[in-house]
């Protein structure tokens, strides 16, 4: 009897430290598994972010290299020619001559767009009609006398004489005149409209002394 509930309670203590030791090695085995879950989504997530930076920086480089490719394609590429360093001065041509001989002689060189200073225009006649001079004291009715390089002009009991130079291109006739002989000399540059009898004449704009005149020849 006694060897009876001596075996079991041998059996109780064997199954109660088999409990004991079993109770152990769970807990440890739950941490290995939730360990090895957390590791593999860590390594998870690092290796879909990896993923997502290189597929970014690769969208970038093919972004700067299509920015690269347009700004190429939009900038024209210029070829200097062999001799773009030589000294181009000779071949420059020579500026023409603009001096103006205010006695009505001739003039050499040319105008951009306005021909020749040798175009000589004549407008030799005598004009009867109106002038307005203010700075030579003449006003309304006067007489206009041109010859190839100098005029006389009668308004009342003023008058005025000196030397003119004209010269014409397509549409324009430029007219100086130069009043008396003094110095310095008082010169008044005008324009001219001269058809068939008329002729009509008027300070440029930007001349500060003011003429007009308007008149038909006898």
């Amino acid at each position: 009897m006694k060897r009876n509930i001596t075996g079991k309670m041998v059996c109780l203590l064997v199954l109660f430290v088999a409990a004991v030791f079993i109770g152990a090695d769970l807990p440890a085995a739950a941490q290995n598994t939730n360990s090895s879950t957390t590791g593999d989504s860590m390594m998870q997530s690092n290796s879909n972010a990896n993923t997502g930076m290189a597929r970014r920086g690769r969208r970038r480089a093919r972004r700067r290299a299509r920015r690269r490719a347009r700004r190429n394609a939009a900038t024209p590429t210029v070829e200097m020619p062999a001799d773009a360093n030589a000294n181009t001065a000779t071949d420059a041509p020579a500026a023409p001559d603009t001096s103006a001989n205010m006695a009505g002689g001739e003039q050499s060189g040319s105008m951009p767009g306005m021909g020749t200073f040798g175009d000589v225009a004549d407008l030799s006649g005598t004009y009867t009609g109106t002038v307005s001079y203010p700075e030579g004291g003449m006003e309304g009715e006067a007489t206009l006398t041109l010859t190839s390089n100098t005029f006389t002009i009668t308004a009342g009991s003023a008058t005025a004489s000196g030397t003119l130079s004209a010269r014409s291109w397509p549409g324009y006739t430029a007219l100086s005149m130069r009043f008396g002989d003094t110095l310095p000399a008082t010169i008044v540059s005008t324009r001219a409209w001269h058809k068939g009898r008329t002729l009509r004449i008027q300070s440029v704009s930007g001349e500060k002394r003011s003429f007009k005149f308007n008149g038909r020849s006898q």
